[in-house]
């Protein structure tokens, strides 16, 4: 049994600690538990445990402002891309786990599996990885190409009407540029918002920690005041009752009681009670006496020099005073003597009753050690069991303490280590913030770049001929470029955050509701695997049948249930075994009715008491007591009345005609220093006379008394069958053994059910671990890593269009003029609108080029000299294509003539027939 119930035991604390793991206060001063003890009936009147104070945790991170609205998006997208946990294959790995155990091979494959439930996160880090490989290549590449004249390096444009366009790019970039600065401020309220969480952090983790140490200090005390106070006092009570020889007490109790023994004990003392208030008033009385014959006599001389005095006094006045009575009108001398034989009869009898009464003790006494020395053997094998009953219960209850001391010395160290890690990186704390820091300066350099160049471009732009912008325009259009450069730069860095970042606490957030919840453990580890059944059942109690739960003992403890109820210990802990010993220390007990039988009590009276009472009265002679000569003696007033002389002592002190106070305080003197002792001498031997008077008459009453009650006794022994009574006692007292130990298994059961160890504190520790852990400091990270990936999604739009609007920005070498563009039947589209005749340099503006004239003949040949070509309206021609080119300033030009350099030679009209 002790080998099993260690066994419960342990499983019961390392459920305890696991529970601690899992949840990862000051409390209240606790009010004292009342301790148990016995009523007058005998019964053990049980106590309470110390009630678990409430905890106290600290809160006060829940005054930290949250960016909510930041939070939410984050969350919100975290959900949308993680969406939900693959439970499945969670299980899957648990149960591979469970069979076939960790193995080094199987690691990257089993976390594989569970990642494939993650497609969302792994799409994501994939596309932010590849962007931080190929967006700092295209950076490069590009670069190199606008080096080269390409990618826009050429500074040449073409010279058509671009505002609405560059206006449409402007709006755009000013829209781009609100978001990532918008995302910037955000990062920059995300890290001050991270560096608060973080400087909470410290009185969090303290006030959890302290909240577990003081739940384990609270269950310790509970298991003190269970086995140090209520085991060891029902053990005590029952050690007591055999060690002390309760058992022939009880027999004694039974001869006292039920054969009204206790009656004749009474009856004796009251006589040996009597007598001896006799012998001691017989001796006040000689006392007093004295007293009062010697008082006397000093009383008679101070009023005859009183006397004296006053009739002096008086002869001077002319007899002015009032006589003065000086007669001392009792004679104590006149008491009888209690004699010394009347003293010595009534001692001899008070003697012979004490005697009697002390052969009545004796001789139960020697019942009780009868009892003692039949019933030691079976004493002694029962405290040997009840010693190892003793040793299972105490030493199962330490190893239950001992592990709880284990775990709360487990939680100091690491309280101490903490404590110890803040302060050694307190200082490395601080770069954290620096680092997130530069993070949004280098976002902010980029927004700076942005407005700079914006700003430049837009105000000091000049329409018109690309050729003729401003130089601030120019600087405008650098200062893009720059930026682009910049955002090449920080893209990869930042980009790699941001995926570090989401995958890391993207997921632990996605954790948070279903923890919170307890969803994750209820399809997880509470899963019921229908042929496996549950695995906490199995790993606890070898038993998967056992519906054990995580998420039922949090609910258990969310509703302040024990730590039996919640951990379902009811599977384990048996407490019949515990009852079972018990019940065979009750059968250890039933040994001692065969050590009784043999007990006798019919020697209880001694022999000759009855006879001697009836003779107690006539031996000590209370009848030959004069107490009326005693009576008539000390009824007699001392003066003529009791206050006499401070009546004459006032009568001197108003007297009109002379003063006398000195004779007035000598008559006051002698009234409290004489008359007043031998009145109080008086009335306690009046006291004394009538307690011997009394005696006289109530002594043969109790003696008459006390004959005939020992006759009921004697009469009453000798029916009595003395070894069924003594079979019956040792029954009711080994009933009473018994009970002792099942009242205390009822109340240690019912304490244990519910009152030990209550886990809503353990509740608490948990809620408000998730409440700090994904409440502030997950979702700190998580407001990091959205707003700087805010801010570097808008790097890409904004490359683009700085690269674009530093096109309109910058002064232009040249003027592209747009190529013409072919229609799909190969003829070419018509001359834009804005691309005329009068574009081209005709000298006379007109609309023909006097290259299409024939040049001038000389004169010999006069007869060319009336011919020539002239402009002939003909609806059949079809000009060639148009090769334009173009000055060095970009204007078009019109092509050369055909024979350039060369007579203009035409035949002559009759050739054409």
């Amino acid at each position: 049994m002790a080998n099993t119930r260690r066994g419960g035991v342990s499983l019961w604390i390392q459920l305890c600690c696991l529970l601690l793991v899992i949840t990862a206060y000051s409390p209240d001063q606790a009010e004292a538990a009342i301790e148990p003890s016995l009523n007058e009936d005998g019964e053990i009147v049980w106590g309470s445990l110390v009630e678990i104070p409430p905890s106290n945790l600290y809160t006060d991170f829940n005054d930290v402002e949250k960016p909510e609205g930041i939070l939410d998006m984050a969350e919100g997208f975290a959900d949308f891309i993680v969406n939900g946990l693959p439970y499945e294959a969670i299980r899957e790995v648990a149960m591979d786990v469970k069979d076939d155990g960790i193995k080094d091979d199987d690691i990257a494959s089993s976390a594989w599996s569970v990642a494939q439930g993650f497609w969302g996160v792994i799409i994501l880090f994939s596309l932010g990885f590849l962007l931080m490989i190929f967006v700092p290549l295209i950076g490069f590449c590009f670069c190199c190409c606008r080096c080269c004249g390409k990618c826009g390096g050429k500074r040449s444009q073409l010279d058509s009407n671009l505002g609405c366009k560059r206006v449409t790019l402007s709006l755009l970039f000013l829209a781009v540029i609100a978001i990532v600065c918008a995302g910037m401020a955000f990062t920059n309220s995300a890290n001050d918002f991270q560096g608060v969480v973080i400087k909470e952090s410290d009185a969090a983790f303290i006030s959890l920690s302290n909240a577990a140490l003081n739940y384990t200090k609270d269950i310790t005390n509970q298991i003190d005041y269970m086995v140090n106070v209520q085991y060891y006092f029902a053990d005590q009570v029952i050690r007591n009752s055999l060690i002390d020889n309760t058992l022939g007490t009880d027999v004694t109790d039974y001869i006292k009681e039920d054969l009204e023994l206790q009656a004749v004990i009474d009856d004796l003392s009251v006589i040996s009670s009597n007598l001896t208030s006799v012998g001691k008033a017989y001796e006040d009385l000689n006392n007093d006496r004295e007293f009062l014959i010697a008082i006397e006599a000093q009383l008679e001389a101070n009023l005859t020099d009183i006397a004296a005095k006053l009739q002096t006094a008086n002869s001077s006045c002319d007899d002015c005073l009032k006589p003065f009575d000086d007669n001392v009108y009792t004679d104590y001398s006149m008491l009888p003597i209690v004699s010394e034989e009347q003293m010595r009869r009534v001692t001899e009898g008070l003697e012979g009753v004490n005697e009697f009464s002390k052969q009545i003790t004796n001789s139960l006494k020697e019942i009780e050690s009868e009892v003692q020395a039949a019933t030691n053997d079976t004493v002694v094998e029962v405290i040997i069991a009840m010693d190892s009953t003793q040793e299972t219960v105490v030493d199962s209850f330490n190893e239950l303490e001992d592990l709880i001391v284990q775990a709360s010395d487990a939680l100091t160290d690491a309280q101490t280590t903490y404590t110890g890690y803040l302060e050694d990186y307190s200082e490395y704390l601080d770069y954290r913030w620096y680092f997130f820091l530069a993070v949004t300066c280098s976002i902010l350099l980029v927004v700076i770049l942005m407005i700079i160049g914006i700003t430049m471009g837009t105000i000091c732009y000049k329409s018109g001929d690309p050729r003729d912008r401003s130089g601030t325009s120019n600087c405008g259009g650098n200062f893009l470029i720059l930026n682009v450069f910049f955002m090449f730069l920080f893209f990869p860095i930042l980009i790699l955050l941001v995926c570090v970042l989401f995958t890391v606490f993207g997921l632990v957030s996605a954790t948070c509701t279903p923890l919170r919840t307890l969803e994750f453990y209820e399809q997880t580890i509470d899963y019921n695997y229908s042929e496996s059944g549950y695995y906490l059942g199995e790993l606890l109690y070898n038993n998967s049948e056992y519906d054990v739960t995580v998420s039922g003992m949090l609910r258990a403890c969310q509703a302040d249930a024990t730590l039996y109820n919640a951990t379902k210990l009811y599977y384990l802990f048996d407490f019949e075994e515990l009852n079972q010993e018990y019940k065979n220390l009750e059968e250890s007990l039933t040994g001692l009715v065969g050590d009784v039988e043999d007990i006798k009590f019919d020697n209880v009276i001694p022999a000759g008491l009855e006879t001697y009472l009836n003779g107690l009265v006539a031996a000590v002679g209370l009848s030959e007591f004069d107490a009326a000569t005693y009576n008539q003696e000390l009824d007699k007033s001392i003066l003529v009345s009791q206050s006499y002389l401070n009546d004459y002592a006032t009568y001197l002190d108003e007297h009109p005609d002379i003063s006398l106070p000195e004779i007035a305080d000598d008559l006051r003197d002698i009234q409290e220093n004489v008359v007043d002792p031998i009145e109080a001498r008086v009335v306690s031997m009046k006291a004394d006379v009538t307690t011997v008077t009394s005696v006289n008459h109530s002594l043969p009453l109790n003696v008459d008394k006390t004959i005939e009650d020992l006759e009921k006794v004697n009469s009453l022994v000798a029916t009595v069958n003395e070894t069924a009574v003594a079979i019956n006692i040792t029954e009711q007292y080994i009933t009473y053994l018994t009970d002792v130990g099942y009242s205390f298994l009822i109340q240690n059961e019912y304490q244990i059910m519910n009152e030990f160890a209550k886990c809503k504190n353990l509740w608490d520790i948990y809620d408000t671990t998730l409440l700090y852990s994904c409440g502030y400091f997950v979702n700190s990270f998580n407001a990091l890593w959205f707003t700087i990936g805010w801010s570097v999604f808008f790097f890409l739009p904004a490359i683009i269009l700085s690269v674009k609007l530093a096109k309109h920005y910058r002064i232009m070498q040249e003027v592209r003029q747009p190529k013409p563009k072919r229609k799909k039947n190969n003829n070419t589209q018509p001359i834009p609108e804005d691309v005329g005749l009068e574009e081209m340099n005709y000298p006379d503006n007109s609309r023909s080029d006097e290259r299409l004239y024939p040049p001038p003949l000389p004169p010999p040949n006069g007869y060319y000299n009336q011919g020539g070509m002239v402009d002939i309206d003909n609806h059949h021609y079809q000009p060639d294509e148009e090769q334009w080119r173009y000055d060095s300033r970009g204007n078009r030009i019109a092509p050369p003539p055909y024979n350039q350099g060369e007579e203009f030679r035409i035949p002559a009209h009759n050739s054409y027939f």
